[in-house]
């Protein structure tokens, strides 16, 4: 599809780390692994975002 849409960037990663660090100190990038061999399988380009906006169970009120 996203050939046929002449579409080969991809903005990856944007408010996402949750998805991340979906534990405290536990860190999954299978995912985003499993993206980048996607997009490189179709000859794509990635821009790589800020993963900012922390997941809220990882805010501590001092």
């Amino acid at each position: 599809m996203f050939k046929q849409s002449k579409i080969n960037t991809f903005t990856i990663v944007i408010f996402s780390w949750a998805k991340i660090e979906p534990k405290e100190g536990v860190y999954d990038f299978e995912w985003l692994d499993n993206i980048f061999d996607r997009v490189e399988q179709q000859n794509g380009n990635i821009i790589l975002a800020t993963p900012s906006a922390l997941h809220w169970n990882h805010i501590r009120l001092s």
